[in-house]
């Protein structure tokens, strides 16, 4: 049976389309007051929170008898005095986000929330555990699928980077504009991937199929799932943004402990804005498969 076949045309007219992304934020923050919805981003939040306070606090008791010795083989000597640490501590938490949690707590959660959202697409609740069992069954095409999306994400941005880095020096609020298009770019090929969690977990594809059916998703459907990504999404890229291109300027004119609370910020909204960018891409999926 042919894609088309199984799931209609998956066209909306521009008009239903609007009243699809209302409709579908409508319900998100309807269930924003329904915890269990968004408990899969909170335990990952949770684990976020605790990576930062190690990182911020290694030299602390037994942190610094851990910790240290693993950083002082990555980061020179002068990076580990008051207040320079802070200056790093932006990227130094941006790898342990993507490199350690990303294949680990943030493969399962993500897949339990699909999970649950799904059920509350439905109308129905879906339990916790019952998430966690599908995730684990399911974990080697998840990640599979999370080293797919992270290396084209960093190619990515790494690509734009060289390219236009002779046009940002010198200038933080240049590289701060340039470094937003980068993000916004980039979500154009998220926004092809988007539907593929809910391929494995909701329709139990394989990864190829429900990679596939992303894209066909996105194709047929392009603005509707960029804006599902991006608009929440910028809110994040902008504080990760301000955050590790003005350290400087926050270490010299406030505070140097500013830049852990303004990530632990981070940390608390990327709960919810997690919960709009998988909520939305869980109905919409439902939607087009209704198609």
């Amino acid at each position: 049976m042919s894609w088309e076949a199984e799931h209609g045309n998956l066209r909306y007219s521009p008009l239903e389309k609007i009243n699809l992304f209302i409709t579908t934020y409508g319900r998100l923050f309807a269930g924003i007051i329904r915890i269990p919805n968004w408990f899969p981003f909170l335990i990952l939040a949770l684990f976020q929170a605790a990576g930062l306070f190690a990182l911020s606090k290694f030299y602390m008791g037994g942190l610094n008898q851990i910790l240290y010795p693993v950083l002082s083989k990555i980061f020179p000597p002068v990076i580990f005095h008051y207040p320079q640490y802070y200056l790093a501590l932006p990227s130094i938490y941006s790898g342990y986000n993507a490199f350690i949690l990303g294949p680990t707590i943030w493969v399962l959660m993500s897949a339990v929330a699909v999970y649950k959202l799904g059920g509350y697409s439905k109308g129905t609740k879906y339990a916790f555990g019952g998430g966690l069992s599908r995730a684990f069954k399911s974990y080697f095409p998840l990640l599979l699928f999370w080293i797919i999306e992270t290396v084209i994400v960093f190619a990515v941005l790494w690509t734009l980077t060289i390219t236009f880095r002779d046009y940002v020096a010198g200038s933080p609020r240049v590289k701060f504009m340039f470094e937003y298009g980068y993000q916004l770019f980039a979500f154009v090929f998220s926004a092809f991937l988007l539907y593929t969690i809910p391929g494995i977990i909701i329709s139990g594809k394989r990864l190829g199929g429900a990679l596939t059916g992303s894209i066909r998703i996105c194709s047929k459907n392009f603005f509707l799932t960029y804006f599902i990504i991006a608009i929440p999404a910028s809110v994040g890229a902008v504080i990760d943004l301000f955050v590790s291109g003005f350290s400087p300027q926050i270490i010299s004119l406030f505070n140097p402990e500013l830049i852990a609370v303004l990530l632990y910020i981070r940390i608390g909204l990327g709960v919810f804005i997690n919960l709009f960018i998988y909520g939305a891409a869980v109905f919409v999926y439902g939607k087009m498969s209704e198609a």
